[in-house]
Protein backbone atom coordinates (compact mmCIF):
# COMPACT_ATOMS: atom_id res chain seq x y z
CA UNK A 1 0.00 0.00 0.00
CA UNK A 2 1.13 3.40 -1.27
CA UNK A 3 1.24 6.01 1.48
CA UNK A 4 -1.09 8.90 2.70
CA UNK A 5 -0.63 12.38 2.76
CA UNK A 6 -3.77 13.69 1.75
CA UNK A 7 -6.60 13.60 4.30
CA UNK A 8 -9.28 12.46 2.24
CA UNK A 9 -10.85 8.96 2.79
CA UNK A 10 -13.94 6.70 2.21
CA UNK A 11 -14.18 4.86 5.32
CA UNK A 12 -16.27 1.51 4.95
CA UNK A 13 -18.01 0.02 7.60
CA UNK A 14 -17.87 -3.85 6.63
CA UNK A 15 -20.41 -4.47 9.57
CA UNK A 16 -23.16 -2.18 8.06
CA UNK A 17 -22.94 -3.74 4.49
CA UNK A 18 -23.31 -7.53 6.91
CA UNK A 19 -26.31 -6.04 8.84
CA UNK A 20 -27.63 -4.62 5.53
CA UNK A 21 -27.33 -8.15 3.93
CA UNK A 22 -28.98 -10.22 6.68
CA UNK A 23 -31.66 -7.81 6.19
CA UNK A 24 -32.69 -8.23 2.80
CA UNK A 25 -32.20 -12.11 3.55
CA UNK A 26 -35.30 -11.54 5.26
CA UNK A 27 -37.47 -9.80 3.22
CA UNK A 28 -36.44 -12.51 -0.13
CA UNK A 29 -38.21 -15.80 0.08
CA UNK A 30 -37.51 -18.21 2.81
CA UNK A 31 -34.39 -20.87 1.48
CA UNK A 32 -33.25 -18.22 -1.10
CA UNK A 33 -29.68 -17.93 -2.51
CA UNK A 34 -28.62 -14.69 -2.33
CA UNK A 35 -26.52 -13.31 -4.70
CA UNK A 36 -24.78 -9.77 -3.69
CA UNK A 37 -24.23 -7.54 -6.85
CA UNK A 38 -20.44 -6.41 -6.45
CA UNK A 39 -20.05 -4.59 -9.71
CA UNK A 40 -18.38 -1.67 -10.35
CA UNK A 41 -15.70 -2.24 -7.41
CA UNK A 42 -18.98 -3.00 -4.83
CA UNK A 43 -20.69 0.41 -5.91
CA UNK A 44 -17.10 2.25 -5.00
CA UNK A 45 -16.82 0.32 -1.72
CA UNK A 46 -14.05 -2.23 -2.42
CA UNK A 47 -15.17 -5.46 -3.95
CA UNK A 48 -12.37 -7.85 -2.88
CA UNK A 49 -12.77 -6.71 0.67
CA UNK A 50 -16.51 -6.31 0.62
CA UNK A 51 -16.94 -9.62 -0.60
CA UNK A 52 -14.93 -11.47 1.44
CA UNK A 53 -17.09 -10.07 4.79
CA UNK A 54 -20.58 -11.58 2.89
CA UNK A 55 -19.18 -14.78 2.44
CA UNK A 56 -18.49 -14.94 6.08
CA UNK A 57 -21.71 -13.80 6.37
CA UNK A 58 -23.23 -16.80 4.14
CA UNK A 59 -23.60 -15.07 1.14
CA UNK A 60 -23.81 -18.11 -1.55
CA UNK A 61 -23.20 -15.80 -4.84
CA UNK A 62 -21.10 -12.76 -6.27
CA UNK A 63 -22.75 -10.48 -9.46
CA UNK A 64 -20.02 -8.69 -11.43
CA UNK A 65 -20.15 -7.13 -14.70
CA UNK A 66 -17.03 -8.36 -16.37
CA UNK A 67 -14.52 -10.67 -16.48
CA UNK A 68 -11.99 -8.45 -14.84
CA UNK A 69 -14.20 -7.86 -11.79
CA UNK A 70 -14.79 -11.97 -11.60
CA UNK A 71 -10.83 -12.11 -11.81
CA UNK A 72 -10.25 -9.81 -9.00
CA UNK A 73 -12.22 -11.29 -6.84
CA UNK A 74 -10.73 -14.96 -7.86
CA UNK A 75 -7.49 -13.39 -6.93
CA UNK A 76 -8.65 -12.19 -3.79
CA UNK A 77 -9.85 -15.85 -2.45
CA UNK A 78 -13.71 -15.88 -3.32
CA UNK A 79 -14.57 -19.08 -4.29
CA UNK A 80 -18.30 -18.81 -4.24
CA UNK A 81 -19.96 -18.68 -7.55
CA UNK A 82 -19.55 -15.81 -9.40
CA UNK A 83 -22.34 -14.58 -12.49
CA UNK A 84 -21.16 -12.47 -15.29
CA UNK A 85 -24.40 -10.28 -15.30
CA UNK A 86 -23.16 -8.73 -19.00
CA UNK A 87 -21.61 -11.97 -19.90
CA UNK A 88 -17.53 -12.52 -21.05
CA UNK A 89 -18.09 -10.83 -24.33
CA UNK A 90 -16.75 -11.85 -27.64
CA UNK A 91 -12.84 -11.88 -26.39
CA UNK A 92 -13.18 -12.91 -22.44
CA UNK A 93 -15.20 -16.46 -22.84
CA UNK A 94 -11.63 -19.06 -22.80
CA UNK A 95 -10.66 -16.77 -19.57
CA UNK A 96 -14.32 -17.12 -18.00
CA UNK A 97 -14.09 -20.94 -18.46
CA UNK A 98 -11.01 -21.55 -17.23
CA UNK A 99 -11.81 -19.12 -14.16
CA UNK A 100 -15.01 -21.27 -13.23
CA UNK A 101 -16.77 -17.45 -13.79
CA UNK A 102 -21.05 -18.28 -14.67
CA UNK A 103 -22.16 -16.41 -18.09
CA UNK A 104 -25.65 -14.81 -18.62
CA UNK A 105 -26.16 -15.39 -22.15
CA UNK A 106 -29.09 -13.36 -24.20
CA UNK A 107 -28.79 -14.34 -27.78
CA UNK A 108 -27.60 -17.55 -30.11
CA UNK A 109 -24.40 -16.38 -31.39
CA UNK A 110 -22.71 -16.06 -27.91
CA UNK A 111 -24.34 -19.33 -26.62
CA UNK A 112 -22.69 -20.73 -29.97
CA UNK A 113 -19.66 -19.44 -28.82
CA UNK A 114 -19.27 -20.26 -25.65
CA UNK A 115 -20.58 -23.87 -26.56
CA UNK A 116 -17.24 -23.85 -28.64
CA UNK A 117 -14.81 -22.99 -25.94
CA UNK A 118 -16.23 -25.71 -24.00
CA UNK A 119 -16.29 -28.29 -26.22
CA UNK A 120 -12.38 -27.27 -26.43
CA UNK A 121 -11.81 -27.46 -22.66
CA UNK A 122 -14.10 -30.82 -22.34
CA UNK A 123 -16.30 -29.45 -19.99
CA UNK A 124 -20.13 -28.74 -19.19
CA UNK A 125 -20.24 -25.45 -18.71
CA UNK A 126 -23.28 -23.72 -16.68
CA UNK A 127 -25.05 -20.58 -17.91
CA UNK A 128 -27.78 -18.39 -16.87
CA UNK A 129 -30.02 -17.73 -19.35
CA UNK A 130 -31.79 -14.10 -19.77
CA UNK A 131 -35.22 -12.94 -21.39
CA UNK A 132 -35.61 -9.46 -22.12
CA UNK A 133 -39.06 -9.07 -20.19
CA UNK A 134 -39.24 -4.78 -20.90
CA UNK A 135 -36.24 -3.33 -19.63
CA UNK A 136 -34.98 -2.85 -23.31
CA UNK A 137 -31.41 -3.95 -22.50
CA UNK A 138 -29.75 -7.15 -22.37
CA UNK A 139 -31.91 -10.24 -22.87
CA UNK A 140 -33.96 -12.88 -25.94
CA UNK A 141 -36.70 -11.12 -26.15
CA UNK A 142 -39.87 -13.20 -26.07
CA UNK A 143 -41.01 -13.30 -29.86
CA UNK A 144 -37.21 -14.97 -30.08
CA UNK A 145 -37.72 -17.68 -27.09
CA UNK A 146 -38.79 -20.89 -29.06
CA UNK A 147 -35.93 -20.06 -31.68
CA UNK A 148 -33.63 -19.69 -28.94
CA UNK A 149 -34.26 -22.76 -27.11
CA UNK A 150 -34.10 -24.82 -30.52
CA UNK A 151 -30.22 -23.10 -30.41
CA UNK A 152 -29.81 -23.88 -26.96
CA UNK A 153 -30.86 -27.23 -27.22
CA UNK A 154 -28.64 -28.26 -29.79
CA UNK A 155 -25.23 -26.84 -27.47
CA UNK A 156 -24.22 -29.97 -26.01
CA UNK A 157 -21.23 -28.49 -23.36
CA UNK A 158 -23.71 -26.24 -21.92
CA UNK A 159 -26.06 -26.27 -19.21
CA UNK A 160 -29.14 -24.42 -18.13
CA UNK A 161 -28.54 -23.63 -14.28
CA UNK A 162 -29.91 -20.69 -14.27
CA UNK A 163 -32.78 -18.04 -15.75
CA UNK A 164 -33.34 -14.49 -14.86
CA UNK A 165 -34.88 -11.78 -16.13
CA UNK A 166 -34.10 -7.49 -14.71
CA UNK A 167 -36.81 -5.25 -13.27
CA UNK A 168 -37.06 -2.00 -15.05
CA UNK A 169 -39.80 -0.33 -12.77
CA UNK A 170 -39.47 -2.20 -9.43
CA UNK A 171 -39.13 0.80 -7.67
CA UNK A 172 -41.90 2.95 -8.81
CA UNK A 173 -44.78 0.58 -10.64
CA UNK A 174 -46.17 -2.63 -9.08
CA UNK A 175 -48.44 -2.77 -12.42
CA UNK A 176 -45.50 -2.71 -14.46
CA UNK A 177 -43.53 -5.57 -12.67
CA UNK A 178 -46.13 -7.35 -12.65
CA UNK A 179 -46.45 -7.43 -16.19
CA UNK A 180 -42.76 -8.34 -16.46
CA UNK A 181 -43.11 -10.96 -14.28
CA UNK A 182 -46.15 -12.17 -16.43
CA UNK A 183 -43.88 -12.75 -19.33
CA UNK A 184 -40.99 -14.17 -17.25
CA UNK A 185 -43.67 -16.98 -16.03
CA UNK A 186 -44.09 -17.87 -19.90
CA UNK A 187 -40.59 -18.12 -20.52
CA UNK A 188 -40.06 -20.51 -17.33
CA UNK A 189 -43.03 -22.57 -18.82
CA UNK A 190 -41.40 -22.52 -22.12
CA UNK A 191 -37.96 -23.83 -21.02
CA UNK A 192 -39.92 -26.70 -18.52
CA UNK A 193 -41.99 -27.42 -21.09
CA UNK A 194 -38.73 -28.88 -22.64
CA UNK A 195 -38.01 -31.33 -19.73
CA UNK A 196 -35.40 -28.81 -18.79
CA UNK A 197 -35.27 -27.99 -14.93
CA UNK A 198 -32.48 -24.79 -13.73
CA UNK A 199 -31.62 -24.48 -10.69
CA UNK A 200 -31.85 -21.17 -10.12
CA UNK A 201 -34.52 -18.45 -11.21
CA UNK A 202 -33.71 -14.64 -10.16
CA UNK A 203 -35.50 -11.62 -11.42
CA UNK A 204 -35.58 -9.56 -7.52
CA UNK A 205 -32.91 -6.88 -6.96
CA UNK A 206 -33.04 -4.82 -4.64
CA UNK A 207 -36.36 -2.77 -4.73
CA UNK A 208 -37.54 -6.16 -5.86
CA UNK A 209 -35.83 -8.00 -2.80
CA UNK A 210 -37.42 -5.16 -0.70
CA UNK A 211 -40.80 -4.37 -2.29
CA UNK A 212 -42.43 -7.71 -3.34
CA UNK A 213 -43.99 -11.36 -3.20
CA UNK A 214 -41.01 -13.61 -4.21
CA UNK A 215 -41.84 -16.22 -6.27
CA UNK A 216 -37.94 -17.06 -7.12
CA UNK A 217 -35.17 -18.97 -5.48
CA UNK A 218 -32.53 -16.29 -5.44
CA UNK A 219 -32.11 -12.65 -5.09
CA UNK A 220 -30.09 -10.19 -6.43
CA UNK A 221 -29.13 -7.17 -4.08
CA UNK A 222 -27.31 -4.35 -5.03
CA UNK A 223 -27.86 -0.68 -4.16
CA UNK A 224 -29.10 -1.94 -1.04
CA UNK A 225 -26.15 -3.49 0.62
CA UNK A 226 -24.87 -0.34 0.60
CA UNK A 227 -27.62 1.74 2.45
CA UNK A 228 -29.06 3.77 -0.15
CA UNK A 229 -32.54 3.32 -0.72
CA UNK A 230 -33.27 1.78 -4.52
CA UNK A 231 -36.61 4.22 -4.52
CA UNK A 232 -38.15 6.98 -3.12
CA UNK A 233 -40.57 4.27 -1.88
CA UNK A 234 -38.52 2.51 0.02
CA UNK A 235 -36.59 3.50 3.48
CA UNK A 236 -32.81 3.51 3.27
CA UNK A 237 -30.93 0.75 5.01
CA UNK A 238 -27.31 1.45 7.30
CA UNK A 239 -25.52 3.91 5.40
CA UNK A 240 -22.00 1.96 4.57
CA UNK A 241 -19.77 4.62 3.25
CA UNK A 242 -18.49 7.84 5.38
CA UNK A 243 -15.96 10.70 2.82
CA UNK A 244 -14.25 12.13 5.18
CA UNK A 245 -10.93 15.15 4.72
CA UNK A 246 -9.59 17.85 7.01
CA UNK A 247 -9.46 21.27 6.77
CA UNK A 248 -6.08 22.22 4.14
CA UNK A 249 -6.21 26.23 4.97
CA UNK A 250 -8.39 28.83 6.51
CA UNK A 251 -8.97 32.22 5.34
CA UNK A 252 -10.75 35.53 5.86
CA UNK A 253 -12.53 37.43 2.76
CA UNK A 254 -14.12 40.94 3.03
CA UNK A 255 -17.65 41.49 1.85
CA UNK A 256 -17.72 41.61 -2.39
CA UNK A 257 -15.04 39.19 -3.03
CA UNK A 258 -15.76 36.65 -5.09
CA UNK A 259 -14.80 33.02 -4.66
CA UNK A 260 -13.75 30.26 -7.16
CA UNK A 261 -13.75 30.57 -11.30
CA UNK A 262 -16.09 32.81 -12.64
CA UNK A 263 -17.13 34.17 -9.22
CA UNK A 264 -20.20 32.80 -8.95
CA UNK A 265 -20.67 33.36 -5.70
CA UNK A 266 -19.71 36.45 -3.53
CA UNK A 267 -19.66 37.48 -0.08
CA UNK A 268 -22.05 39.34 1.08
CA UNK A 269 -19.95 39.89 4.66
CA UNK A 270 -17.02 39.37 6.01
CA UNK A 271 -16.52 35.66 5.66
CA UNK A 272 -14.16 32.97 6.71
CA UNK A 273 -13.70 30.23 4.25
CA UNK A 274 -12.49 26.70 4.61
CA UNK A 275 -10.24 25.01 2.29
CA UNK A 276 -11.03 21.31 1.26
CA UNK A 277 -8.46 18.79 -0.77
CA UNK A 278 -11.11 16.76 -2.26
CA UNK A 279 -12.58 17.95 -5.66
CA UNK A 280 -14.35 16.47 -8.26
CA UNK A 281 -11.39 14.83 -10.00
CA UNK A 282 -11.90 12.74 -6.61
CA UNK A 283 -15.50 12.14 -7.77
CA UNK A 284 -17.40 14.50 -6.00
CA UNK A 285 -19.69 16.27 -8.48
CA UNK A 286 -18.67 19.66 -9.79
CA UNK A 287 -22.47 20.59 -9.98
CA UNK A 288 -22.80 20.84 -5.97
CA UNK A 289 -21.17 24.00 -5.88
CA UNK A 290 -23.67 26.48 -4.06
CA UNK A 291 -25.51 23.71 -3.42
CA UNK A 292 -24.42 21.20 -1.16
CA UNK A 293 -23.04 21.08 2.57
CA UNK A 294 -20.32 19.42 4.09
CA UNK A 295 -20.18 19.40 8.50
CA UNK A 296 -17.82 21.08 10.60
CA UNK A 297 -18.10 20.25 14.68
CA UNK A 298 -21.35 18.74 13.71
CA UNK A 299 -22.81 21.82 12.15
CA UNK A 300 -23.66 21.95 8.06
CA UNK A 301 -21.64 24.84 6.23
CA UNK A 302 -22.36 25.84 2.89
CA UNK A 303 -20.18 24.94 -0.34
CA UNK A 304 -19.10 28.16 -1.61
CA UNK A 305 -18.48 28.96 -5.64
CA UNK A 306 -17.78 26.29 -8.11
CA UNK A 307 -16.05 23.00 -6.94
CA UNK A 308 -12.57 22.81 -8.22
CA UNK A 309 -10.58 19.70 -9.75
CA UNK A 310 -8.88 19.50 -6.65
CA UNK A 311 -10.30 21.93 -3.80
CA UNK A 312 -13.59 22.80 -2.32
CA UNK A 313 -14.45 26.07 -1.03
CA UNK A 314 -16.94 25.94 2.20
CA UNK A 315 -18.18 29.07 4.29
CA UNK A 316 -17.53 28.15 8.32
CA UNK A 317 -18.22 31.95 9.53
CA UNK A 318 -21.34 30.89 11.12
CA UNK A 319 -19.67 27.62 12.52
CA UNK A 320 -19.38 27.26 16.50
CA UNK A 321 -15.81 26.03 17.27
CA UNK A 322 -12.49 26.59 15.93
CA UNK A 323 -11.88 25.79 12.70
CA UNK A 324 -8.30 25.84 11.05
CA UNK A 325 -6.07 23.62 9.43
CA UNK A 326 -6.47 19.84 10.27
CA UNK A 327 -10.13 20.21 11.39
CA UNK A 328 -12.05 17.18 10.57
CA UNK A 329 -14.94 17.32 7.63
CA UNK A 330 -17.31 15.25 6.64
CA UNK A 331 -18.53 14.95 3.16
CA UNK A 332 -21.01 12.23 3.24
CA UNK A 333 -22.05 10.59 6.67
CA UNK A 334 -22.09 11.75 9.45
CA UNK A 335 -20.87 13.61 12.07
CA UNK A 336 -22.05 14.21 16.31
CA UNK A 337 -25.58 14.55 15.68
CA UNK A 338 -25.70 15.69 11.97
CA UNK A 339 -25.97 13.52 8.72
CA UNK A 340 -25.40 14.36 5.06
CA UNK A 341 -26.55 11.09 3.13
CA UNK A 342 -25.36 10.05 -0.29
CA UNK A 343 -29.06 10.63 -1.55
CA UNK A 344 -28.78 14.25 -0.46
CA UNK A 345 -26.74 14.76 -2.51
CA UNK A 346 -27.62 12.68 -5.20
CA UNK A 347 -30.71 14.77 -5.48
CA UNK A 348 -28.72 17.72 -5.34
CA UNK A 349 -26.82 16.56 -7.93
CA UNK A 350 -29.55 15.99 -10.43
CA UNK A 351 -28.89 12.28 -10.40
CA UNK A 352 -29.02 8.76 -8.14
CA UNK A 353 -26.85 7.44 -5.49
CA UNK A 354 -25.84 4.98 -7.69
CA UNK A 355 -24.22 7.58 -10.01
CA UNK A 356 -22.58 9.34 -6.48
CA UNK A 357 -21.21 6.01 -4.75
CA UNK A 358 -19.49 4.27 -8.03
CA UNK A 359 -18.35 7.57 -8.78
CA UNK A 360 -15.82 7.97 -6.25
CA UNK A 361 -12.23 8.04 -8.11
CA UNK A 362 -9.10 5.52 -7.31
CA UNK A 363 -7.66 8.65 -6.01
CA UNK A 364 -10.05 8.51 -2.78
CA UNK A 365 -8.26 5.51 -0.69
CA UNK A 366 -10.73 3.71 0.98
CA UNK A 367 -10.06 2.06 4.49
CA UNK A 368 -12.32 -0.92 5.77
CA UNK A 369 -12.97 -1.42 9.19
CA UNK A 370 -15.23 -3.99 10.83
CA UNK A 371 -17.00 -2.29 14.05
Amino acid sequence: MQPRFRPTVAEVNLDAICRNFATLRTHARQGSRMLAALKADAYGHGAPQVARALAAAGCEWFGVASVEEGLELRASGIAQPILLLSGAGRTGMETSVVNELTNVIYDVGTALRLNEVAARQQRIVPIHIKIDTGMGRLGVMPSEWALFLDAIGACSSLHIEGLLTHFSHADESPKRTAEQVECFETAIAAVHARGWKPTFVHADNSAGTLGFEHRYNMARPGIALYGPAPGPSFEPLEAALTLRTEVLFTKHIPAGTPVSYAGTWTSKRPTQLAVLPIGYADGYPRVLGGRAHVLVHGQRAPIRGRVCMDLTMVDVTDIQGNVEEGTPVVLIGAQGDARIDVTELADLAGTISYEVLTGLTARVPRTWEML
